[in-house]
């Protein structure tokens, strides 16, 4: 099985917004516009500790609660302009939405009112980071450290820019540092072992997952990313117990049913396979993922009928995919469909004509019609393609 090493977007990170305090002028001798002034920002202290920054996006966003903590730090930053942790929820809050540019220019607000705070330093680096800007970016993340050589925001943010840049070694440095900082912190050790997957780390990898598991064991990606390493080092038990406990827990898992239903047709256990894959198609009925591996099975285990209607309904959606059109040819040759199985090989040769499988494919069917010297030809288009699918396919054929 192929390992997923991609790194993942690490600004799921979670901006904490703890108890906004606003430090207001204790001299004795105030004017009574100073007065006013300390009694208006007040009031906007107190709009924002009625309305914290959540800790989970995913509760904000398209309610009615999200519209009202807009409006509540756009309120606390028309009575007091000076502000800084006003700007930083707007921000981040618009960040959360993908509302890059006025969310950069609130959290570089925040830090022009407060250009000693590390945090809303590094927010505004994120920001910039989010918008594509790296170069910004990794200057304000280097400020941000300065001003406090602990910040876990900061080193991790530096991780996402080196990595990005393609300096993998100089990412894991950042995230080991970041890690030093707090051993339990979850961002930090999930994409310290996606750094290691990637540099095929796989040993130094699983330490670190099972690490983050002890930390939470209710993490599913940080699970199944484990549950495959383990498949590729031959602990093939252990990977069995970690996807059943994800599955107890979240029955549903989309990547747990595949990793499982990978597991289990290297098991020769075809039927529970096809039953994973099934599962996680009614979660999600168009991932082509899913659709064409329990198609293919379908075909092995003799269900062509269930494999044709599958692929049918998926091609209707997506009527430019080759890799569809090839199945619905193999479903139709093996029901005896031939006419319906040579159209749709000619129609993924004209959407892909490197398609050494549907070569084979197609010269198999032409050898049924009798098409003999039709037939060699798709044979040796498909040889100096992929001579070795050829003979792969020619074997299985055989031992059928």
């Amino acid at each position: 099985m192929r390992q997923m090493a991609v790194f993942e977007n690490l600004w799921n990170i979670k901006f904490l917004c703890g108890t906004l305090l606003l430090f207001v002028s204790s001299a004795t001798t105030s004017t009574h516009a100073e007065t006013k002034d300390e009694s208006v920002c007040a009031q906007a202290a107190t709009i924002l500790r009625e309305a914290p920054l959540l800790e989970t996006p995913s509760t904000e966003t398209n309610s009615a609660l999200h519209k009202d903590r807009i409006e509540r730090y756009k309120t606390a930053i028309k009575l007091c302009p000076s502000m800084a942790e006003a700007y930083y929820n707007l921000g981040i809050f618009q960040l959360r939405e993908k509302s890059f540019a006025n969310g950069i220019e609130n959290l570089k607000k925040a830090h022009e009112r407060k250009p000693e705070n590390s945090q809303f330093l590094a927010a505004y680096a994120t920001g910039a980071l989010e918008s594509g800007d790296q170069m910004l970016a990794q200057t304000l993340y280097k400020q941000a450290l300065q001003l406090d050589p602990h910040s876990i925001k900061a080193l991790q943010g530096l991780s996402i820019v080196s990595e990005r840049t393609g300096d993998l070694k100089l990412a894991e440095q950042y995230m080991l540092r970041a890690d030093k900082e707090d051993p339990n912190d979850e961002v930090t050790l999930f994409n310290l072992a996606l750094l290691m997957e990637k540099q095929s780390s796989l040993p130094e990898a699983a330490k670190v997952y099972e690490r983050l598991l002890k930390v939470n064991p209710s993490n599913s990606q940080a699970a199944n990313r484990l549950a495959v390493i383990y498949i590729n080092q031959d602990r093939s038990a252990d990977a069995q117990q970690l996807l059943a406990l994800i599955l107890e827990r979240t029955p549903r898992d989309v990547d747990a049913l595949k990793i499982s239903a990978s597991l289990q047709s290297q098991a020769n256990d075809q039927g529970k396979a096809i039953l994973s894959l099934k599962r996680a198609l009614e979660v999600e009925p168009d991932n082509k993922k899913i659709l064409l591996p329990l198609a293919t099975m379908l075909l092995k285990q003799g269900s062509a009928d269930e494999a044709r209607k599958l692929v049918e309904r998926a091609s209707i959606k997506n009527p430019s995919d080759n890799e569809l059109q090839d199945l619905l040819g193999q479903a139709a040759m093996e029901l005896g469909d031939l006419v319906l199985a040579e159209d749709s090989f000619k129609r993924s040769l004209a959407l892909n004509a490197l398609s050494a499988r549907t070569h084979y494919n197609y010269s198999v069917l032409l050898r049924r019609l009798g098409r003999t010297h039709e037939s060699q030809q798709q044979r040796e288009a498909a040889l100096k393609i992929d001579a070795t699918l050829v003979r792969e396919a020619e074997v299985a054929s055989r031992n059928r």
